[in-house]
């Protein structure tokens, strides 16, 4: 990690290092600054000399070889040169143009966006500027130019990805433009009512890590902005002023998560609401990204002499049916992380309804033959489509040899007991 040392740990790549470390990566530091800012303001910026920078660079080089590059923040041109001439070459560089700090102090000299614009963006695998950074380094104004334009220059000026982050635009969702100079990906998810310390650092920090273990370029952002949501939820106030980043949860607190809640649904559920397949109970990682990245039990609720008994244990990638209604809803909310389904009847929904839960449907006749997704995946989203946002029940009326079913969504598996609980009581 290349950028500022924050002192308050808030940002930088002492966060990067966190974040990091957070996903399993050993990571090497190289700081090219110390900045003395607390959570309320920076105080100074002391700039690292330039032959100590070498002498850093030099050091690790010798000796480790990174798996990916972050750059964060360069200050001056003298530094950024000298960055410049020992960036690793063949590995990916993910570069977060630092321009200012989240309290509005400026973390550049003017002349840094030049050598940026012309040598540096050349050189990295992606830029991950916020719109106010998009527009300082082509010089706009604040009403100038729609994100489609401004994709397309900073795409122009060499980098292989441009990712234009939405948190400072106005949108009732917070969407992220990723573009590689033919076709603009929205990652949406929905816009949270906090403001925290580092959330450029870390994103651009976790996407590296990912590069790093060879997650192709969108689904390395996918994770680290799932994750990140994840994150701002748990700020916590360490000062006076803005709010730090929370800790990624761990994966065995997921697997504990899961198994707690899966003895509540035993205690919880009645014999009719048994579908006849089972049922299984899913919660995701918050980085998930795939299969193997969805916890559920890895044999199904079912019941013995009439009673409900929970058959096996929780365990990542035990089940691609519940985990494909969880990955394809959070495509459209990340904070949605879990799911379980029940047997369908019209009582149900009714009920579902009385308690003022969102329910949405979709149907099996209705699936194309050449879809190349699961009919989990692709019900799912024709289900959101339909109704515009994430319900918190989607069924469908089954279909020859298939049984109708109720799949209950939530941000975790207590959230999801609580919809059963609505299901069953009138």
């Amino acid at each position: 990690m290349i950028g500022g040392l924050d002192v308050s740990g808030g940002a930088g790549i002492g966060l990067d290092e966190r974040m990091l470390a957070s996903i399993g990566h050993h990571v090497s530091l190289i700081p090219t600054a110390i900045v003395a800012e607390n959570s309320e303001k920076v105080s100074n910026i002391y700039p690292v000399p330039e032959e100590v920078l070498e002498g850093t660079f030099e050091s690790v080089l010798q000796d480790i070889r990174p798996d990916a590059v972050k750059i964060g923040m360069l200050y001056s041109t003298k530094i950024g040169e000298c960055v410049l001439r020992n960036i690793p070459s063949g590995i990916p560089v993910v570069m977060d143009p630092v321009l200012g700090s989240s309290t509005g102090t400026e973390l550049s000299k003017p002349d840094l966006p030049e050598l940026l614009r012309e040598k540096f963006f050349y050189k990295t695998t992606m830029v991950t500027p916020n719109l106010p950074e998009a527009r300082v380094l082509l010089g706009m104004s604040q009403d100038d130019a729609p994100v489609e334009e401004i994709l397309k220059v900073i795409k122009f000026m060499g980098p292989k990805h441009v990712l234009l982050k939405g948190g400072h635009m106005d949108d009732e969702m917070s969407i992220d433009y990723l573009f590689d100079g033919i076709a603009i990906i929205e990652l949406k998810a929905p816009r949270l009512d906090v403001k925290a310390r580092g959330t450029g650092c870390a994103l651009s920090s976790l996407i590296a890590g990912y590069l790093a273990e060879g997650s192709d370029v969108e689904n390395a952002v996918r994770k680290a902005k799932n994750q990140l949501y994840c994150i701002l939820t748990r700020a916590q106030s360490i000062g006076g002023g803005m709010p730090f980043l929370g800790l990624p949860q761990p994966r065995n607190e997921v697997l504990e998560e899961l198994e707690s809640a899966s003895v509540k649904l035993v205690e919880t559920i009645r014999p009719a609401f048994f579908p006849q397949v089972g049922i299984n109970f899913g919660y995701a990682a918050e980085n998930a990204a795939g299969h193997e990245d969805v916890a559920a039990l890895d044999a199904r609720f079912m019941l013995k002499n009439g009673k409900p008994y929970k058959a096996g244990s929780a365990a990542f990638g035990a089940s691609k049916h519940i985990a494909s209604v969880i990955l394809a809803a959070r495509t459209h909310d990340p904070s949605i992380r879990s799911a379980c389904n029940i047997r369908y009847s019209k009582e149900s929904i009714e009920r579902l309804n009385i308690h003022e839960l969102e329910v949405a449907q979709f149907s099996r006749q209705a699936e194309p033959r050449d879809k190349k997704t699961s009919t989990m995946e692709w019900g799912t989203l024709e289900a959101i489509k339909n109704h515009g946002s994430v319900p918190d029940a989607i069924y469908d009326h089954g279909g020859p040899g298939k049984e109708p079913m109720i799949r209950l969504l939530g941000k975790d598996p207590e959230e999801v007991i609580q919809k059963l609980k609505d299901a069953m009581r009138g």
